[in-house]
């Protein structure tokens, strides 16, 4: 009796892992679509995914500060801005400038 039940439960067993899917769920699907970036060291940042309201993935992906080791939340707050933007603002002031003084139209004074 305890050999056909050890069988069966063998059978069970082996029946059940090679039935068995490799099911991940949404957040590591798209954990691993981010991990390649996060290994080479291009990224490093906070993910949010989401379908409508059902959050998918809420990460945080390499250091958030370097010098003290400080690791990237969901809840990181980044400082965002555009650094460019004076270098833009001084070409076109500067091209204007020039563009007057080519046509004689304004007197650049000190």
């Amino acid at each position: 009796m305890t050999h056909i039940l050890r069988g069966l439960v063998l059978v069970f067993t082996l029946a059940s892992c090679g039935f068995a899917q490799d099911v991940a769920s949404p957040d590591q699907k798209l954990d691993t679509v981010v991990q390649p970036y996060v290994q080479d060291k291009t990224f490093m940042g906070s993910v949010l995914v989401a379908r409508g309201a059902d959050v998918l993935l809420s990460k945080g992906y390499g250091a958030a500060n370097l010098e003290w080791d400080i690791p990237n939340a969901p809840a990181t707050k980044f400082r965002l801005g555009s650094i460019t933007k004076q270098f833009t603002a001084a070409s076109i002031l500067g091209g204007a400038v020039l563009l007057q003084d080519c046509r004689g139209d304004a007197r650049i004074s000190e």
